[in-house]
């Protein structure tokens, strides 16, 4: 029988195989400072509740509830009244300037930035109820997961990343995209040194042992970091698993997944193979409310989608060729082989949009 580590990597060779071509969105450009700046990353506490006429000051009440904003989209929340603390992940998407979803396992909660008082309002839909979050500024920053001690608990991580070389793929993007789900790529550590790795695959799997620097299976050990809450496993020197803890993850999937829904719903935009054969160009991307051209993320791609159903791509100064295309019902363009969709872009009858991570990639005509 191979041996758990090997099969595992073999695992993410195919995955890299099968979805470099959509990975090149997030790979690390030129110039970062010229990216989209997210606003909201960083800490922030709650400072009060209004419910009707009633405020709650936290404060006033012995409470403490803080909320680290993470860039992915995921929010660490954690909540004391001075005795017990408790913890969960909550998760947020920019929806504009100024104006932001936030998600507690449901639909989402509307809130707004208010630049001037530096105060994000939640109102809860139904209930009208109001939420005031303020950044702290306060230094040193609180360390608000040293409040909370899972020393004794069994704990559970998700695939998150995979990168090899300089190419980074997104596992909860990529894998929902070859019919495989997020949640079977999974590790879990007990205290007492126990654990168990599962990579989708049901060969891929079984118990292992670990220390502070490497998880050993069969006899084989594999090194590993941490970085925060997400562990870096190198399952070779250039080929890097990063995994992210449970509840960070579940959030994030359920913003996907509502994402997901309401694409369903919306209105499909007709249009015939004509109004889309030809040449295309990245032009300019568009994340949190704001808009920059395609020279300051670094990337450069072209498209171009043929009469007879062939099309190629050129990303990074890479060509492949060998891709189809063909068009859905939603009014989605998706591009790949055979069966397999390797990219999907919508058309609005005069560019085409791919969106990754939030992030939309603009491709206007060229021909």
């Amino acid at each position: 029988m191979k041996r758990m580590f090997t099969l595992i990597l073999a695992l993410l060779m195919t995955i890299l195989v099968f979805g470099g071509t959509a990975a090149y969105a997030e790979e690390e450009t030129a110039d970062p400072a010229a990216e989209p700046v997210n606003p909201y990353v960083g800490l922030w506490e709650i400072t009060g509740q209004k419910d009707g006429d009633e405020l709650t000051v936290y404060a006033d009440a012995g409470m403490k509830a803080y909320l680290d904003f993470l860039p992915n989209g995921a929010i660490y929340a954690v909540m004391t009244d001075g005795t017990d603390v408790i913890d969960d992940y909550l998760a947020y998407e920019v929806t504009g300037e100024n104006a932001l979803d936030l998600y507690e396992g449901g639909d989402p909660i509307p809130a707004v930035y208010d630049p001037e008082t530096g105060v994000i309002t939640a109102t809860e839909p139904e209930y009208g109820t109001e939420t005031y979050v303020q950044r702290v500024t306060e230094d040193p920053l609180p360390d608000i997961r040293a409040l909370v001690d899972h020393s004794d608990e069994e704990q559970t991580w998700y695939g998150y990343t995979m990168t090899e070389g300089e190419l980074t793929v997104n596992l909860l993007e990529m894998l929902p995209q070859m019919d495989m789900d997020p949640r079977d790529f999974y590790l879990t550590l007990a205290p007492d040194g126990t654990g168990y790795l599962q990579f989708g695959d049901e060969e891929a799997g079984g118990e292992i042992t670990w220390t502070e620097t490497e998880f050993i299976a069969e006899d084989e050990g594999v090194p590993y970091t941490r970085e925060g809450d997400h562990i870096l496993l190198a399952i070779e020197e250039t080929t890097i698993l990063e995994l992210a803890p449970e509840g960070e993850v579940e959030a994030l999937l359920a913003v996907m997944e509502h994402g997901a829904d309401d694409e369903t719903d919306a209105e499909p935009v007709e249009f015939s193979p004509e109004d889309v054969v030809g040449s295309w160009e990245f032009t300019k991307a568009k994340a949190y409310g704001t808009e920059v051209p395609a020279s300051a993320t670094g990337q450069s791609m072209s498209l171009v989608l043929k009469e007879d159903g062939a099309a190629s791509l050129t990303a990074g100064g890479s060509t492949t060729d060998n891709l189809e295309y063909w068009f859905e019902d939603d009014g989605s363009v998706v591009l790949g082989v055979g069966s397999y969709e390797a990219l999907r872009l919508t058309f609005d009858g005069t560019v085409l949009t791919l969106n990754s991570m939030g992030v939309e990639m603009i491709f206007e005509r060229v021909d």
